[in-house]
């Protein structure tokens, strides 16, 4: 009898160090794959201080709008790193459209709106960057509710629940931020154009998500009013 529970106790002891070994491989693994994403990130602050700012502002509040979702796919790592990653693309648009200071034609704007799929052909080149979560934010941040966004024309819920939620938050940030060509709105008149978009360019259910977090928590405030996610553009540069 004590034989037996011997080996039980030993069956017990070896799986509990394989665990430990797996999650201490896994850990390890998260963690380069993190330092990777700091450099990427870095990379695009480096070449635009806005879209940097940008990217370290929005992971909180994108986050927080997604749990009100899919509280599974907001706990991902995997989605971390695809809100942070989302302008990636922007690294292989020529500086004259980039840096512009003040509104693209139409020709530029075209230009612009390839950058979903440039950034996931960056992302490709990766090994570690290509997890499909983290590519299809990069892919699909722009796509539209009606169907109308870009690259790809998905529409409702074909575009990813973590896609839905981060067009709410991108738009409400480059709404309430300063631009070169233009000042930032109060929160107040962002959300109303929000609102007034809600089912069309935007998920209705993601637009009320977005109008939650804002009414009962801190997020969303002037830039630089909440605690980064992510390091600033200025300390990554």
């Amino acid at each position: 009898m004590l034989g037996g529970q011997d080996m039980v106790a030993g069956g017990s002891g070896e799986l509990l160090r394989l665990y430990q070994r797996e999650k201490s491989r896994a850990d390890a693994l998260e963690g380069a794959v993190r330092v990777g994403v700091m450099a990427l990130a870095g990379a695009i602050a480096a070449r635009d201080a806005a879209t940097g700012e940008h990217s370290g502002r929005v992971v909180r509040l994108a986050t927080a709008v997604l749990q009100r979702l899919d509280w599974r796919e907001a706990g991902r790592v995997s989605t971390e790193f695809g809100f942070v990653l989302h302008d990636v693309g922007k690294l292989g648009i020529p500086d004259a459209i980039l840096l512009k200071p003040g509104p693209l034609t139409a020709a530029e704007r075209s230009v612009m709106r390839q950058h979903p799929v440039l950034g996931v052909q960056v992302l490709e080149r990766i090994p570690v960057f290509q997890e499909e979560r983290i590519t299809r934010i990069v892919r699909h941040h722009h796509e539209r509710w009606d169907g109308r966004g870009y690259p790809d024309r998905l529409g409702g819920r074909d575009i990813p629940v973590a896609c839905r939620a981060f067009a709410v938050v991108d738009a409400f940030d480059a709404m309430t931020s300063d631009r070169p060509y233009r000042t930032a709105v109060p929160a107040e008149e962002a959300i109303a154009e929000i609102h007034a978009n809600s089912a069309t360019q935007f998920d209705p259910e993601a637009v009320a998500a977005l109008e939650d977090v804002l009414a009962t928590t801190s997020l969303g405030g002037p830039p630089g009013e909440a605690d980064a996610a992510w390091p600033s553009a200025a300390s990554l540069t």
